[in-house]
């Protein structure tokens, strides 16, 4: 009996430390990204398009490794609204269209957000 108590105390301890390590390192990737959001945001504004091109290939790429081990923690249409809204603000930047990579930015940061806080330990995902 005694070792049944103490294999369920272990258990539920790995289990929940490996969860929350879980949920911190998803919360720690998409703030990541939300801070080179916001740097090709300010490349943007500042009307340096290559810079901003290059930043954001470089952010997509390292999404596209970063998403195979995420979609294994949370859904995947998180992650997939990630990378159409990275596609279309590459699309955006190539082009020159700037009111449209403003709103592939603020998607961007919109599914980074989701990615960021929805399986999170927060009141509102607990109840």
């Amino acid at each position: 009996m005694r070792r049944a108590v103490l294999l369920i105390v272990i258990l539920t301890v790995v289990s929940v430390g490996l969860g929350l390590w879980m949920d911190f390192s998803q919360r720690d990737v998409a703030r990541e990204y939300l801070d080179g959001a916001a740097q090709i945001r300010s490349l943007l504004l500042e009307a340096q398009w290559e810079k901003a091109t290059y930043e954001q290939a470089y952010q997509y790429a390292r999404w596209q490794g970063d998403a195979k081990w995420l979609n294994c923690f949370l859904s995947h249409h998180h992650t997939r609204a990630v990378s159409t809204a990275m596609v279309e603000l590459g699309s955006a930047l190539e082009y020159g269209w700037e009111d449209e990579a403003l709103r592939a930015l603020d998607q961007l940061e919109d599914a980074l957000g989701d990615v960021e806080s929805s399986d999170f330990p927060h009141w509102e995902n607990i109840l």
